[in-house]
C-alpha cells in the first residue's frame, strides 16, 4: 500500500514540474527578451547568408590583394640587398630558406589561383546560357570544358563563339 502512495506522489511531482516549466515558458514568450549582442563573425555571416556570389567576390579580392602585395614587396626591396630568410626545420639539422623570388612566386601563384574562381564560374554560366539558347552539338560541350583548362582551350572557345 505504501508503494501506491509513493507512485502517486511521483506522478504528482512530475506533473507539477511539467506545469511549472510550461508556465515559465509561457511567461518567457509573453515578455520580449533583450537581444544579445552578436559577434562580428555572426554579423558578417548574416550579411552574406544565401549570397550566391560570395566565392567570386573572394576570388577577385584575394587576387587583387596578391597584386598589391607583390607591388609593395618589390617597392620595399627596390635598391636594397636581397633578403634571405631562414628557419631551422624542427627535428632535423636542415634549415628552410625563403628568398624574395620564392615569396613572390608563392604570392603570384595564390593570386592566379584565386583569379581562376570567377573565371571558371563565369565559363560555367556561359556554357549554361549557350546550351539554353538552342540545341547544340556535343563538341560545343568539349570546347567549353577545354576552355576552363588552359590557354589553347580558351582560344578554341573564342574561335567557336566568334567573339560574340
Amino acid at each position: 500500500m505504501s508503494s501506491e502512495k509513493r507512485a502517486a506522489g511521483v506522478v504528482v511531482g512530475i506533473a507539477d514540474a511539467a506545469a511549472s516549466i510550461h508556465s515559465s515558458r509561457a511567461e518567457a514568450a509573453a515578455t520580449p527578451e533583450t537581444p544579445r549582442p552578436r559577434s562580428f563573425r555572426q554579423r558578417l555571416s548574416s550579411l552574406f547568408e544565401g549570397w550566391y556570389y560570395g566565392w567570386e567576390v573572394f576570388g577577385i579580392a584575394a587576387s587583387g590583394s596578391a597584386v598589391v602585395a607583390i607591388a609593395i614587396l618589390v617597392w620595399h626591396f627596390d635598391g636594397r640587398p636581397t633578403p634571405r630568410w631562414s628557419a631551422r626545420v624542427y627535428g632535423t639539422d636542415r634549415t628552410f630558406t625563403l628568398t624574395l623570388n620564392s615569396l613572390l612566386s608563392i604570392i603570384s601563384t595564390f593570386g592566379s589561383t584565386c583569379a581562376m574562381i570567377p573565371v571558371t564560374k563565369g565559363l560555367g554560366q556561359l556554357k549554361y546560357l549557350w546550351f539554353l539558347d538552342k540545341d547544340r552539338t556535343l563538341a560545343d560541350l568539349e570546347t567549353f570544358d577545354s576552355a576552363s583548362r588552359g590557354k589553347v582551350g580558351s582560344a578554341q572557345l573564342l574561335w567557336r563563339l566568334r567573339f560574340k
